[in-house]
């Protein structure tokens, strides 16, 4: 997945993630779990099944919330403060979690295999200022917390200072890192007008190449963001929840984008399996000869 084109990265998961809140069907949700959860399992995310465990607990709490303060639904299954607590309620509050978490965990291993560079590379093409404002911004952030970090130490280590109250302290840090940001912008702008920047003849670099794997991946996910909007339109996907839950008759239509939602969704999950573990042992292989 990692190294997939930027261009064919977004619009898979912009095909995905549009599938999964705009079909409103629990076996679509269920997959889209499903393929979230296997695809966020392959990412090299130190802390990831800390993270899943979160994830499942507010799992489970959106669903039980749901069916207590929801009472709408002719199914009712116990009486909670003389109040219903229905099985509609319970099953939609289910399946909207269940649409919650996936959309979550898509947009958790996007942030993985969407680098700063991969969403450089597809914002400066049509939008070069954006591009740089961005970057500069990305840049920005993690310089600025290194610098708190040093200044926080400073202020801890030395003895003049070392019983200064809590808010006095990082109030002092504050001051000296927005100094530096001025003078750090200062430098910058300099540097920028140095190198001509101004004159706008710059040319962004292209570091990645369009491969096979790329052309399909753009192609199915333009086909499946296409059947999605095409089948919602003319038929009937969505499943009713109140007050009573009905299930759409099966037909052609929902057959169709079930294939195609289902190859979408299971497609990065395939593809980390296969094609990047069979890539990575040729790797391997060509090191040892």
């Amino acid at each position: 997945m990692k190294r997939l084109h930027p261009i064919s990265l977004f619009a898979l998961y912009v095909s995905v993630l549009a599938s999964t809140m705009l079909v409103k069907n629990p076996v679509y949700s269920a997959v889209s779990l499903a393929g979230s959860v296997l695809i966020f399992m392959c990412t090299e995310i130190h802390s990831k099944f800390k993270e899943l465990s979160f994830y499942a607990l507010l799992f489970l709490i959106l669903s039980v919330v749901n069916p207590i303060f929801n009472h709408r639904g002719n199914t009712p299954m116990f009486f909670l403060n003389d109040k219903p607590v229905t099985f509609e309620a319970l099953f939609y509050g289910i399946n909207s979690s269940a649409v919650l978490l996936s959309v979550l965990l898509w947009c958790r291993t996007l942030s993985v295999y969407l680098t700063n560079d991969k969403l450089l590379y597809i914002i400066g093409r049509r939008f070069p200022k954006i591009a740089v404002l961005l970057s500069m911004v990305l840049r920005f952030i993690p310089d600025m917390m290194n610098q708190g970090k040093k200044y926080l130490e400073y202020k801890n280590v030395n003895e003049k200072n070392a019983d200064e109250l809590g808010v006095k302290k990082y109030a002092s840090v504050f001051s000296a890192l927005v100094t530096w940001s001025l003078e750090n912008g200062i430098e910058t702008a300099d540097s920028m007008k140095a190198r001509g920047f101004e004159l706008g003849a710059g040319k962004s670099a292209d570091f990645f190449s369009f491969r096979t794997e790329d052309a399909v991946t753009v192609l199915l996910s333009t086909v499946s963001f296409v059947m999605t909007c095409t089948v919602l339109y003319f038929s009937n996907v969505n499943v009713d929840f109140y007050p009573n839950i009905i299930i759409p008759k099966i037909g052609y239509g929902i057959i169709s984008i079930s294939l195609i939602l289902i190859a979408v969704y299971l497609f990065p999950v395939f593809f980390n399996f296969f094609i990047d573990k069979k890539r990575n042992r040729i790797i391997t292989e060509r090191k040892k000869i």
